[in-house]
């Protein structure tokens, strides 16, 4: 017990600052929104950081990247051409499929033989128009008609049909070519952005398995957790393992883990479904069935026909069934590589994050 020495004034003055500086701690923290950014490796977590850079520095007049950032990733993009010639080299020994030019071939085995350490930046023009008669042999062509059989960048179309001003003295990076451009995150990133008045922090982990067993530290007091699943990817194995582990079916495996945890309990769960359009794309010549066999069970007890509409479904069907009872989780089809596809789906997902955040902090 204590005796207290002030007068009611004086207490109803300490109760009401007491009330002044809690509120004012509520909007704090409401200020502060953290997103982690969760899922297996090339599903487009990294690819989304840069969108949101582009879209929301546009609406400031500018235009996502600083000059300095743009020089910067000249060095990833060369990087991937190296990388992307490296795996149509190997696609064609493990498919045993000819070259048609011997120079070609001579060109990629040189390449192969090459560590990153002795890669020759910047670019040269010689060495462009080497990739580009690489890239217009009728055996890599073959090859990469059947990328689904190896492990080749997704940015491999894009950089080897646009690769032609990658030496010249001038060349700066298009936000585009940053989009396209690849580069495993290993870590714990973190992105700042002011949204609405609020402060966002993002947080990119790396995707591969043996990235993943840093994320549990990424989890305390996250507001929003966004699932990428490249559902493009569905005739893809994982790059990181020897065994054929579908890259889809890992995303779903890796869904239950993470919908399940104690730590993400109270996190609003958002799902991007990315890469639609390669799932349109390979419909016609990649049969689904093949490479997921459920789709055939599912449709059969649905009574549903084969279709890119259904086999949308069937997908969010996979990742619901483990969602707990009474727990929301929403649902977005996108492609990270199309910036006005992001900014339409962004849109919607930030009125998810801040009226939660809201609720959690009984301001809403």
């Amino acid at each position: 017990m204590f005796d207290c020495c002030c007068s009611q004034k004086d207490l109803h003055t300490i109760n009401a600052n007491i009330n002044k500086a809690l509120r004012q701690t509520k909007r704090n923290q409401h200020q502060e929104i953290k997103v982690l950014l969760l899922g297996a490796g090339e599903s487009g977590k990294t690819t989304f950081i840069k969108q949101l850079k582009i879209i929301l520095t546009a609406h400031a007049g500018k235009q996502g990247f600083t000059l300095s950032e743009r020089q910067r990733y000249k060095e990833t993009i060369n990087i991937n051409l190296y990388s992307i010639v490296k795996d149509l080299s190997k696609g064609m020994q493990k498919l045993e499929i000819p070259f048609e030019h011997e120079e070609n071939k001579k060109f990629g085995d040189e390449i192969l033989a090459l560590k990153i350490s002795e890669i020759q930046l910047p670019i040269t023009e010689e060495f462009l128009a080497s990739v580009n008669k690489f890239w217009n042999d009728e055996g890599i062509q073959k090859c990469f008609s059947k990328s689904n059989k190896i492990q080749v960048l997704d940015c491999c179309h894009y950089f080897m049909t646009h690769c032609s001003t990658f030496a010249d003295a001038g060349y700066v990076p298009t936000n585009q070519d940053i989009i396209w451009s690849r580069y495993q995150t290993t870590g714990v990133l973190e992105y700042k952005f002011n949204i609405m008045g609020s402060r966002f922090t993002f947080i990119d982990v790396g995707g591969q398995r043996n990235e993943r067993r840093k994320w549990l530290h990424s989890f305390e007091g996250c507001t929003t957790a966004i699932f990428f699943a490249a559902i493009g990817d569905y005739d893809l194995t994982l790059r990181e393992t020897a065994k054929s582990n579908n890259r889809v079916l890992e995303s779903v495996k890796l869904f239950e883990f993470l919908i399940s945890a104690e730590s993400l309990s109270k996190a609003a769960f958002v799902v991007f479904l990315n890469k639609k359009d390669k799932l349109i794309e390979k419909w016609e010549t990649s049969d689904i069935d093949d490479y997921i066999p459920q789709y055939i069970n599912w449709r059969r007890e649905n009574h549903k026909e084969k279709s890119i509409e259904t086999c949308e479904e069937f997908i969010i069907d996979m990742f619901k069934q483990y969602i707990p009872m009474n727990r929301d989780v929403f649902f977005f089809f996108t492609v990270t590589t199309d910036t006005d596809i992001v900014s339409a789906v962004f849109d919607s997902v930030k009125s998810t994050v801040l009226k939660n955040t809201l609720q959690d902090l009984n301001l809403a």
